[in-house]
């Protein structure tokens, strides 16, 4: 839900405002957030607590969602990777070992 709630905070000024979910099934369940907004600005940085490109002094939050995002999906086993998708926009990729159900004897 963080990734979404982002994408639609990031395309506030985009003249374009799309939202697009996709998964993708393979060795790993794929879900990918991509939207159409300015893209990330600093790649390398997105997954560190308190990094906002909101502005100093906003109400909107404290740079700690993808930090956390990252948190989750690591304690599951699993990847989350944010990139600038090549057309604009940026796109969050979250990937993740399918469920196993522990045989009980």
């Amino acid at each position: 839900m963080n990734l979404i709630n982002n994408a639609v905070d990031a395309m506030a000024d985009a003249p374009r405002k799309q939202i697009e979910i996709s998964l993708e099934v393979g060795p790993r369940l794929s879900v990918a957030v991509r939207d159409t907004g300015p893209g990330i600005a600093e790649p390398d940085r997105i997954f560190d607590p308190f990094y906002s490109t909101k502005a100093v002094g906003s109400s909107e939050g404290m740079g700690l969602g993808l930090s956390i995002s990252y948190g989750l999906v690591q304690s599951f086993g699993g990847n989350i990777r944010g990139t600038n998708a090549p057309d604009g926009g940026a796109v969050f990729t979250v990937e993740l070992d399918y469920w196993k159900e522990d045989k009980v004897a």
